[in-house]
């Protein structure tokens, strides 16, 4: 099923110039996982410059060897377990064209201070064995074997539980220290999201507040899309539609969290400076988090046509401009 896609922005962003040679830079921005953290919506948006790069150059894939004895339940946190907790109703967008520059030419793709990671199963860096990553981190190597092949007329690789990518390195401290800015973007569908699946994620579970960085795709309204430990919790304020591709974009400025679907601001929530202190040590995860006894747990069953992480936090200009750069490159 092929999904329709929407923004009032557009008209806007219609007249935004993205040359090629221009470089614009942004900041913009909670969690917990079984925690107590509801999240705050406010109004309050920052904006700033954007920056517009090439893809960097992909290097050779490598593969982690699979693994075992992994918790396929996972531990329950130390303020309760992140169980039962209602569905919030499903988003639903409307057909959008999708616009240009104002002098006509394409759009170019946004990027915040560096772009650590690009994942992209469409030019065929993304295999059973591992996804070649187009950004300056280093490959993702597997722990089990993710499939790649076509879902609803995108190339994609599918993850599940034991089943899921990894970095071959950790996180840079641009993502791990105090305060790290940061801009996560991936383009999924969720066949049937649970109350949490983890989609993208790194730090471990029970280390105090603000010491977890997991961005998903759940139903939970509390933390279903944001996990940080503790208070700084973010849900989606709906609950993307089910079984069709999103563009799902999480930023933090250092001060707010921000979710935004399909170009659109989705929910925020002002988390105030030296409460994100994201764990170091911990591998990136496309597919599960990590426990604080290093197993893992939460995974995600979904579908990725595109994975990127940023260093800085995109603005609201520039993740409705992404948006619009991927549905015309990829046909949507």
């Amino acid at each position: 099923m092929r999904r329709a896609l929407a923004g009032a922005w557009l008209l806007t962003l219609a007249a935004c110039e993205f040359a090629s040679t221009s470089t614009m830079a942004e900041s913009l921005g909670g969690s917990g996982a079984g925690e107590t953290g509801a999240s705050t919506s406010a109004a309050g948006a920052s904006s700033a410059g954007m920056s517009a790069t090439s893809s960097p150059p992909v290097t050779s894939t490598t593969s982690d060897p699979v693994t075992s004895g992994v918790d396929a339940t996972g531990s329950v946190g130390s303020v309760g377990p992140d169980t039962g907790a209602t569905e919030s109703g499903d988003a639903t967008t409307t057909g959008i064209e999708v616009p240009t520059t104002s002098s006509g030419g394409p759009l170019e793709l946004a990027i915040a201070e560096e772009l650590l990671v690009m994942l992209d199963a469409a030019n065929g860096n993304a295999s059973s064995a591992g996804w070649v990553n187009e950004g300056t981190l280093g490959d993702f190597g597997v722990l089990g074997a993710p499939t790649v092949g076509e879902v609803d007329g995108l190339v994609a690789a599918t993850i599940s539980a034991n089943n899921i990518y990894r970095s071959a390195e950790a996180p840079p401290a641009t993502l791990v220290e105090p305060n790290s800015t940061r801009t996560i973007e991936v383009w999924v569908l969720n066949p049937d999201a649970q109350d949490q699946e983890s989609v993208v994620a790194w730090g471990r579970r029970n280390g105090g507040t603000g010491t977890l960085m997991v961005f998903g795709y759940g139903t939970q309204p509390a933390w279903g899309a944001v996990n940080h430990w503790g208070t700084p919790d973010l849900g989606w304020a709906a609950t993307p539609q089910q079984n069709v591709w999103h563009h799902l974009v999480y930023t933090f400025d250092g001060e707010w969290t921000r979710i935004y679907v399909d170009g659109e601001l989705d929910n925020e929530e002002f988390v105030g400076e030296g409460v994100i202190d994201t764990i170091d040590g911990e591998r990136i995860l496309v597919g599960a988090q990590t426990n604080d006894n290093g197993d893992l747990s939460r995974w995600a069953t979904v579908s990725l046509a595109k994975v990127r992480i940023h260093a800085g936090a995109l603005s609201a200009a520039e993740v409705a401009n992404n948006y619009a750069y991927d549905v015309a490159e990829l046909g949507l």
